[in-house]
């Protein structure tokens, strides 16, 4: 059975909305993450292979690509439309037909991003996650709720700051963002991973509870006055082994900072919290940007149900 076509461009701004657009010039982009064509989307499958396969002419171009490939002859940059996360060719149709065949892994494009302009929640996130991936390279951070990229970007600042201040240089934030990706998400992401938390906090993602769990921690030991760094004060969420398990931690934090929504128990709470909250709230949990982890909350509720929740 042959593979589908490649994805329309235009029906994917059609069905999203998609009408503003604003050039990213030339960058390096995932191949794996082309998935669609502006204008020959019908003359090759999902996998960029060219659908009339006796057709000489199309057969001698992929092939003289793809030599000129393996020589280390460079090619010049692809044209790409870019919606969400995923790119579609506007020219250079076979150059990525060839990186496919190949197995290569990234290519240069001249990128062109069409955004929605809607003031709705699902617009303003793939906004701000667009802005997000724009200033840091970082694109395979998942994040569900309005307010958390722009509040990861603070983290990662926090981050580049730090480093200037011990290497005494200056670092872009895009250089600052890779080590903050591989010295501190990484770490934790894997830990999250390992001990299968996605099961035991679902509706959640890993990068959400990493987002909850990081930010609770630092701003907790800088309202305690501890003059810890943004890297130490969540050094114990990368610990690789030790008698506490990471849901254990984890489940800590949360139940010392949220309470439900629907909480009617005593009516208490948000008099108990003056700092903020983390609720929970049809089965996700969302930072109010005011939290500041102090725990004051905790125990103030006799059987609030998110701790029953997470025993």
């Amino acid at each position: 059975m042959p593979n589908r076509d490649l994805a329309s461009f235009d029906e994917v701004v059609e069905r999203h909305g998609l009408d503003e657009r604003r050039d990213l010039s030339v960058m390096t982009i995932p191949v794996n993450r082309i998935i669609g064509s502006l204008n020959r989307w019908q003359d090759f499958d999902s996998e960029f292979r060219v659908k009339n396969a006796d057709s000489h002419h199309q057969s001698e171009r992929l092939d003289r690509i793809i030599k000129l490939m393996a020589k280390g002859v460079p090619l010049p940059p692809i044209h790409v439309y870019k919606a969400g996360q995923y790119y579609y060719v506007v020219d250079g149709n076979h150059r990525v037909a060839a990186a496919k065949r190949t197995g290569q892994e990234f290519i240069d494009a001249h990128v062109i991003e069409y955004l929605p302009s809607g003031d709705d929640s699902e617009s303003s996130l793939w906004r701000e996650r667009s802005r997000f991936e724009f200033l840091t390279g970082l694109t395979d951070i998942e994040l569900g709720e309005i307010g958390m990229y722009p509040l990861l970007l603070h983290y990662i600042q926090l981050y580049k700051g730090e480093l200037e201040k011990q290497e005494g240089v200056k670092i872009d934030l895009r250089s600052a963002a890779a080590r903050w990706y591989s010295s501190i998400y990484q770490p934790v992401t894997r830990a999250i991973a390992r001990e299968d938390l996605l099961w035991k906090f679902p509706d959640h993602s890993v990068g959400e509870l990493f987002l909850y769990a990081t930010h609770h921690k630092y701003v907790k030991s800088r309202l305690q006055g501890e003059e810890l760094t943004y890297e130490e004060a969540i050094d114990n969420l990368k610990m690789e082994s030790g008698s506490e398990t990471l849901y254990s931690r984890i489940a800590s934090i949360f139940r010392s900072l949220f309470i439900t929504a629907a909480c009617t128990n005593c009516g208490k709470c948000a008099e108990a919290c003056p700092e903020g909250l983390i609720c929970e709230q049809g089965g996700r949990f969302r930072i109010d940007p005011s939290c500041g982890g102090c725990e004051r909350c905790s125990g103030v509720c006799p059987v609030p149900d998110a701790i029953r929740r997470y025993p």
